[in-house]
């Protein structure tokens, strides 16, 4: 295929969620096809699985300038810039609005399999760099097609796979094993499966990211309706002055009973480190959130990732059980910036 040909070839975007659907609005304004292939039903599918969950950023950062562009003219009206919006209301007012305007453009139960160069393969490699992209899909009905492409930009996000809790990007030790009581999103307690999931138990939270943030938040929420609940918080450095922010400037309330301030005490609970353990000298340590003195079995896991994180409810004489945490969704009070 000529490069002349391969410049009528659709942008092909995976994935409808926020970056995906920004990317398509940069490429109409510039005058190239996107193709954004969804995998869920909706715009933004992802998102809606936090959909509780209150971002950091106001509507101010939320909001592409070549996607309003897009908006504008359907009549749209941007929300309050100053207001922090829910995953949800992200995905309601601004992420299905922007999908619909792109129109057939955006493929909804498609999901993408392989990608490669077209005629190339492990073998004949010359000339990869000339060849446009050939895009494997499956259908939601079960499928498949094979579509062209002159650039693939892939905006799929991190979601459907959340960092484990282990060093080094794998798996800990037995959290395999501990598959059913581990969860690696944040907990929505509004919901009365998930509030019977972790009410009156003790949850292990793993990681420092703003989606442990969350959950923490979330469970002291709970905690002050629900007697029993405790929640260990299983970090891998401990406490400094970064965390939350740094001191006095996390913009977290101090004085309420069970709110957002770990208990401290004199001296922090502590475990040696497990073999899988990455190298250095600092032990893990586990805040307990409670009233009263627990343990954590489970090591923290690198949390610079995008996803959600995670939490695992034990029985109140159980030991905490082990939970992993990703960075996907944000903190449910606002941070500062």
């Amino acid at each position: 295929m000529n490069a002349s040909a391969i410049d009528r070839l659709p942008v092909v975007v995976i994935g409808a969620g926020p970056i995906g659907l920004a990317a398509a609005a940069h490429l109409v304004e510039r005058g190239l096809d996107p193709l954004v292939l969804e995998a869920g039903p909706t715009a933004g599918s992802a998102v809606r699985e936090w959909s509780h969950v209150r971002l950091f950023s106001t509507w101010a950062e939320l909001v592409d300038p070549a996607a309003e562009k897009l908006l504008a003219p359907t009549g749209w009206v941007r929300p309050d810039a100053a207001v922090y919006p829910t995953g949800g209301d992200w995905a309601e007012r601004y992420l299905q609005p922007l999908a619909d305007v792109l129109g057939d453009t955006v493929r909804y139960g498609v999901r993408v399999t392989g990608v490669a160069r077209a005629g190339r393969d492990r073998i004949v490699d010359s000339g990869r760099d000339e060849q446009p992209f050939t895009v494997h899909i499956e259908t939601s009905d079960g499928r498949e097609e094979r579509l062209t492409a002159r650039a693939v930009i892939d905006a799929s996000g991190t979601w459907s796979t959340p960092s484990p809790m282990g060093a080094d990007g794998l798996a800990a030790l037995g959290e395999k094993a501990a598959a059913d009581r581990v969860s690696y999103r944040v907990p929505d307690v509004d919901d009365p499966a998930v509030r019977a999931r972790y009410a009156g138990r003790r949850t292990a939270v793993i990681g420092s990211g703003a989606s442990a943030f969350t959950a923490l938040a979330l469970l002291a929420e709970l905690a002050a309706e629900a007697p029993g609940t405790h929640a260990v918080w299983v970090l891998r450095r401990g406490i400094g002055a970064t965390t939350y922010g740094g001191g006095e400037a996390d913009q977290l309330p101090h004085a309420e009973p069970w709110a957002c301030a770990p208990r401290r005490p004199s001296r922090p609970v502590t475990r040696a480190r497990s073999p899988d353990s990455a190298p250095g000298p600092s032990p893990m340590t586990a805040t307990d959130w409670s009233s009263s003195p627990t343990t954590a079995a489970a090591r923290t896991p690198s949390t610079r990732s995008s996803s959600s994180p995670a939490s695992a409810p034990t029985s109140p004489s159980s030991p905490s059980s082990a939970s992993a945490s990703t960075n996907a969704s944000r903190p449910r009070r606002p941070s500062p910036r």
